[in-house]
């Protein structure tokens, strides 16, 4: 969401600068700050999404049967290092039928694959279901 908020600032600088230079007359100035925020723009995507190559978010939904289950989840993900980026919890309270759920955005590191971690939480006693949103 943030790209999207970035790339509608650029453009508004792009046209802004390239306008009111264009319109003042002066030529080269408009085109090259033109030229100069578009070369920004493609580089800093570039390095954007390498960054995010190397430090994925993920986002999972996790039903689960009982608050232990949701400590011992939280131990799990300090033990492998991801970082809780965001996280929320619906409880049921009506109906026993229905489990309790949790949406986790996490940070993973370089080394971990989403499948893999989605098993290991799916191996945890009291954990219903996992699935990547």
């Amino acid at each position: 969401m943030e790209n999207i908020y970035l790339t509608i600032f650029l453009i508004t600088a792009v046209t802004g600068v390239g306008g009111l230079a264009l319109g003042g007359g002066f030529y080269e100035g408009g085109l090259f700050a033109t030229l100069l925020i578009l070369i920004a723009e493609l580089f800093f995507s570039r390095v954007e999404y390498r960054m995010l190559k190397n430090a994925p978010e993920v986002n999972l939904y996790v039903e689960y049967g009982d608050n232990r289950t949701m400590d011992v989840l939280l131990q799990e993900f300090r033990e492998h290092g991801l970082k809780i980026l965001n996280m929320g919890i619906i409880h049921s309270h009506s109906n026993e039928e229905h489990n309790a759920c949790a949406i986790f955005t996490l940070r993973l590191h370089k080394g971990l694959d989403v499948d893999h971690l989605k098993q290991e939480i799916l191996a945890t006693g009291g954990v219903v279901s996992v699935r990547e949103l």
